[in-house]
C-alpha cells in the first residue's frame, strides 16, 4: 500500500456519457470529486492508440460504472503543471497499460488499494473491480499458498486486447486493425524461442523486383536490431525471435507493435507490384 501526495490544481472538466455520473478526464479532477463524494476513486490509466486500452474503455469500464465509486481516466503520456501523473507512475510503479487503480483519497493525496493491469473481458473486469471496492464481500481464499502459473501466449494476447485465432499446432494468427487497414501477425511459440513474424508478399513477387530495391529492403534490417526480413520457401516475412523463458505480456505486445511500425515504414519497398 503506497501513499502518493497530490499537488492539487483547480480542474473540474468532465466527459459526459450516457450514464448519469460523469467520467472525470484527469487524475486531479477525479481526486477532487472522490473527496467531495467520500468514495474511492477508480482511475483508468491509458495511452492513445493502445489496442488493450481502447477495448477496456469501450467494453469493461462502461459495464463497471454501476459500482459505488468515482470514475476518472488519465492519459499516462499527458501530465499536469504540477507533474502529478509522472509522480504517480513512478511512485506506484506503473509498468503496463492499461492499468486501473482503486485509490483511497484524502486531502493530502491517494493510497493504492489495488489494481487491475492489462485487458480483461467484461465479466472478469467487473468482478475483479467489485472485489477491490468491496474486499470484505470477496469469497475467502482457498487454504494453502497460491501458486502463480506462467501466462500462456494466448492469455497474454487476449489480455493485451488482440483478436486472434489459434490453429491445431498452437500457432496464433493475430489480426490488428489500424484505421481502414488490417495487418496480419503470427505468434509461433517454441520451447526456447517465440517467433513473431508478419507475412508480407509471396516470394515470386519479390523476385520480380529491381535488385536495387531488394538490396535497400535488406539493408533496412540493419536499422531493426534483431528484427529482420527473411524469405522462406514461399513468403517474404518480417521476423523477430524472443526468448520464451522471459517473455511476458508487456514484451510480447511491445514486439508486436514494433513489428507493425517497421512493416508500415517499409511498405514502399516490400509491396512489389
Amino acid at each position: 500500500m503506497r501513499l502518493f501526495i497530490l499537488t492539487l490544481l483547480v480542474h473540474t472538466v468532465v466527459h459526459a456519457t450516457a450514464i448519469s455520473a460523469p467520467v472525470h478526464t484527469t487524475l486531479v479532477a477525479g481526486h477532487t470529486a472522490a473527496l467531495k463524494a467520500k468514495k474511492p476513486l477508480v482511475l483508468f490509466l491509458y495511452q492513445d492508440r493502445n489496442v488493450a486500452c481502447q477495448r477496456l474503455e469501450r467494453e469493461g469500464l462502461p459495464a463497471a460504472r454501476g459500482l459505488d465509486a468515482v470514475f476518472a481516466k488519465q492519459n499516462a503520456s499527458v501530465d499536469d503543471a504540477a507533474g502529478n501523473v509522472a509522480k504517480l507512475l513512478v511512485n506506484f510503479k506503473i509498468t503496463m497499460l492499461p492499468t486501473v487503480l482503486v485509490l483511497a483519497c484524502t486531502e493530502k493525496g491517494v493510497t493504492d488499494k489495488g489494481r487491475i493491469t492489462g485487458f480483461k473481458n467484461t465479466a472478469d473486469f467487473v468482478g475483479k473491480l467489485s472485489a477491490l471496492l468491496n474486499p470484505t464481500a470477496a469469497a475467502p481464499a482457498a487454504a494453502g499458498p497460491a501458486v502463480a502459473k506462467p501466462a500462456t501466449h494466448a492469455v497474454m494476447l487476449r489480455n493485451a486486447g488482440y483478436t486472434f485465432r489459434t490453429d491445431d499446432r498452437g500457432i496464433h494468427r493475430v489480426a490488428i486493425k489500424r484505421g481502414t487497414r488490417t495487418w496480419r501477425v503470427v505468434v509461433q511459440p517454441g520451447t526456447t524461442r517465440t517467433w513473431i513474424y508478419a507475412p508480407l508478399i509471396r516470394k515470386e513477387r519479390l523476385l520480380r523486383a529491381d535488385p536495387i530495391r531488394i538490396l535497400r529492403l535488406l539493408e533496412k534490417s540493419w536499422d531493426f536490431g534483431e528484427m529482420h526480413f527473411e524469405a522462406d520457401g514461399t513468403m517474404l516475412k518480417l521476423s523477430l525471435a524472443l526468448a520464451s523463458k522471459d517473455l511476458d505480456q508487456n514484451k510480447l505486445s511491445t514486439a508486436i507493435e514494433l513489428l507493425l511500425k517497421n512493416m508500415a515504414a517499409t511498405e514502399a519497398l516490400w509491396d512489389v507490384p
